[in-house]
Parts: C-alpha cells; structure tokens; sequence
C-alpha cells in the first residue's frame, strides 16, 4: 500500500508544483510587469513547464523499481507524450 500512495504522490506532487510554478509565471506577468519580475517568470514557467513531463517519468521510474512492469509501461508513455507536447508548444510559441 505505501509504494502505491508514494508512487501517486510523486506524480500528483509534481504535476502541484508545476501548476503552482505555472500560476506564479502567469500571476508575474499580468500583475508586476517590472523586468526583475518577467525574468523570475520566465524561470518559472521553463520549471513548470519541464515538471509537467518529468512528474510522470519520475512515477515510472518508481513504479519499475517497484517491480510493476505495466504502471510503469502506462507513466513512461505519459511521461514520453507529455514531454513531445511540451517541446513542441514551446517551440511553436518560442517567439511570442
């Protein structure tokens, strides 16, 4: 039971932490438009946005030394899409 519960709190606590580092990135730009505060969002939106991927890599990662073959199949397919995803939004948006 507690591989399960450490194995979904890496996962749910890293796409928290993305979302927070996301939110802070959004919440810089709109409301503090000073240039300290759009480089500090900038930081924080490449983490959030790196986090998202990762958070499910690292469950898999888990989840494979924990001997369960086919959750950590599932996560590192999440994690592979979210990171194709991830690139290619920012690739796409890079310039704007």
């Amino acid at each position: 039971m507690s591989r399960w519960v450490t194995t979904s709190a890496v996962l749910v606590g890293g796409w928290a932490v993305a979302a927070l580092l996301l939110f802070q990135a959004l919440r810089l730009t709109l409301f503090d438009a000073t240039e300290p505060s759009r480089t500090v969002a900038a930081v924080f939106f490449l983490i959030g946005m790196v986090l998202i991927p990762a958070a499910p890599a690292a469950a898999a990662w888990l989840a494979a030394g924990h001997g369960w073959v086919a959750a950590a199949w599932i996560l590192g397919g999440l994690a592979a899409i979210l990171a194709v995803t991830v690139a290619v939004w920012m690739v796409l948006f890079a310039g704007t």
